[in-house]
């Protein structure tokens, strides 16, 4: 951050702790302290100077002058978050024992508590997700042949693969926070909307293209006149496993065993891309294999950039609505979220990446919704979904605002059929 015309640069120090808050003073944030602007940022400095002046928009002003003496200069504070200790934190065998492969994952965030508190700098792990549901065996695997950071071992348990739990990991409100974007018990009631033309000011974005398709990378090389191709998922055990895996993550209900998917396989959508420096068939595959987990499933990738409110955090559902193209209306998880606040031109804008949508959120919410039973369970089901049918769209669909989780999924729905 680049804090403007401070005199007193002395009093900060490497080490101090920096606390941003940014937001507008009309918004109730809810803050439970009472604070007017909700934060943003916790961490420690590392690093005091001056700004280059090509990274400041107030170059001529670099310094500002009263009476022929400095009243003071631009400072740049750089600070990192309480996560960039863990990879210097390594996993070995002193965590797990002598003769294990695998750590019981609640084992696992004990002892990352109770280390981080022998550091000096303790560290509170909140788990927000069901362990029956993400971790069934209750296991994170470990290969033990080299040291690993804490912050690796974390980045496992994002995948969706390999025995990962699929969950979202960041730092927030002083804590490490696990969290399954997926499930209904811990996703937020409320979420943003943003709106092509009205509080979306600037995007490079694209629907993701659902779960049914497969890549298909090919390559050339000149020098051997020589094609490769690979195709992912394709009908081989490993990539069986991965499509059963993905599905489980997403709560879908159907047939998976080995001959069902196989045949789902052949009839997902292909997608192809023509890809430089492939120099084999084994090649091609890994790449698509790439390209799919990056692609596949509901949601959106790329960027945009939006004003300061809606507030954005990662890991919170949006709605995203084009009111000219249905294809680009759908909800999405933040996968990161930059806050700019720009004090000289006196604009706050937040540059948000959205991901995968897990339909597991949708799922539980209509299950947890719908009457069952009787007759008259039926009828009033029925009843519901003619009125949801009628919804008139909330302001915020029409400018940009917040509304609720069950709004915004069935707006989402209406507007692919082209209601809305």
């Amino acid at each position: 951050m680049i804090l403007p015309y401070y005199k007193n640069i002395s009093e900060i120090q490497p080490e101090d702790t920096v606390v941003f808050r940014c937001g507008y003073k009309e918004v109730d944030y809810g803050d439970p302290d009472g604070h007017k602007l909700p934060i943003e940022f916790v961490g420690q400095i590392y690093e005091i100077g001056a700004p280059d002046r090509k990274d400041t928009n107030d170059s001529e002003n670099y310094f500002r002058k009263s009476g022929g003496a400095r009243e003071g200069r631009l400072i740049e504070i750089k600070a990192r978050d309480p996560l960039y200790k863990l990879r210097f934190m390594k996993v070995d065998q002193s965590w797990v024992g002598t003769n294990y492969l695998r750590m019981q994952t609640e084992l696992f965030l004990t002892k990352l508590e109770s280390y981080t508190a022998a550091q000096g700098t303790p560290l509170k792990v909140k788990r927000l997700y069901d362990a029956e549901t993400v971790n069934p065996s209750g296991g994170l695997y470990f290969p033990l042949n080299q040291l690993q950071s804490v912050l690796h071992a974390l980045s496992i348990m994002r995948e969706v693969k390999n025995d990962g739990l699929g969950i979202d990991i960041y730092y927030r409100d002083g804590a490490l926070i696990l969290k399954d974007p997926g499930d209904p018990d811990y996703v937020e009631t409320r979420v943003g909307a943003f709106v092509f033309g009205q509080n979306i000011i600037d995007d490079d974005l694209y629907a993701r293209p659902g779960k049914a398709v497969k890549v298909t990378v090919r390559g050339y090389d000149p020098d051997l006149g020589q094609s490769y191709s690979g195709t992912y998922p394709g009908v081989d055990a490993q990539d069986l496993r991965a499509v059963r895996l993905f599905n489980r993550h997403e709560a879908a209900k159907g047939d998976f065993s080995d001959s069902s998917l196989k045949q789902s396989i052949g009839n997902y959508a292909e997608l192809n891309f023509d890809v430089s420096g492939i120099k084999s068939d084994q090649a091609a595959k890994e790449k698509a294999m790439r390209i799919w987990e990056e692609i596949a499933g509901d949601g959106f990738q790329g960027n945009f950039t939006t004003f300061g409110w809606p507030r954005v955090l990662s890991s919170n559902p949006i709605l995203i609505h084009d009111k000219r193209n249905p294809a680009r209306t759908g909800l999405a998880i933040v996968n990161r979220v930059k806050k700019v606040f720009d004090y000289s031109n006196a604009s706050y804008r937040q540059q948000v990446e959205p991901g995968y949508f897990p339909s597991k959120i949708e799922n539980g919410l209509t299950v947890r919704s719908t009457p069952t039973g009787t007759p008259a369970a039926s009828q009033q089901t029925e009843n519901a979904q003619q009125r949801l049918s009628t919804i008139t769209a909330p302001r915020a669909t029409q400018f940009g605002g917040q509304m609720s989780l069950t709004q915004a999924i069935e707006f989402a729905k209406q507007a692919k059929d082209g209601k809305q």
